[in-house]
């Protein structure tokens, strides 16, 4: 008997309640990124862009992720393209509607995702969840796009921190601020 993967956190997220994980074999299989092409997308000129991709609900940190760029929105040039939806959609449509830095995109075609991931200067991962993999991550190192993302789960697997993005504290406004 052996256990399967994408990445370290399941074992060490289930192995308290099932004790036989830590007595038999595991066995991390990274999961595979479709190889999308994609077409480079246009940004202000001097602009940073950044990158979101995922459910807009809490455990994606799309919300924290917001405060913290609206807190740095007067100090800095950069836009956010936000892909996804979610139950937070129409708050957070409604809150940042008005704002220059924050364009959100809705559901997007996989090729669409390709796109904005290649295109960006930088992809936001901030999720405080223990993610198992973080197959949008993946697509962005795969492109050479560096990552933020939260150091947590399988996000702080596959980045190298300080040397294909950077792994800050899940939910510390102050750190994801001056990262």
């Amino acid at each position: 008997l052996r256990f399967i993967a994408p990445s370290n956190t399941p074992f060490i997220r289930v192995a308290p309640h099932v004790p036989i994980v830590r007595s038999r074999p595991s066995i991390v299989i990274r999961n595979a990124s479709e190889l999308v092409k994609f077409e480079p997308l246009e940004c202000e000129s001097g602009s940073v862009r950044l990158v979101f991709v995922g459910r807009l609900e809490p455990i994606k940190g799309i919300d924290f992720l917001l405060e913290v760029l609206e807190s740095l929105s007067s100090k800095f040039r950069f836009v956010l393209d936000v892909l996804g939806t979610g139950p937070l959609e129409i708050k957070l449509r409604k809150r940042y509607s008005d704002s220059t830095w924050c364009r959100f995109r809705g559901f997007v075609s996989s090729e669409a995702v390709a796109s904005y991931i290649g295109s960006a200067n930088l992809l936001c991962m901030p999720s405080p969840a223990y993610e198992s993999y973080g197959l949008v991550t993946a697509q962005a190192l795969m492109r050479g796009t560096p990552v933020i993302g939260a150091n947590i789960g399988g996000t702080a697997e596959l980045i190298r921190h300080g040397v294909t993005g950077v792994l800050v504290p899940p939910l510390d406004a102050d750190a994801w601020s001056t990262a």
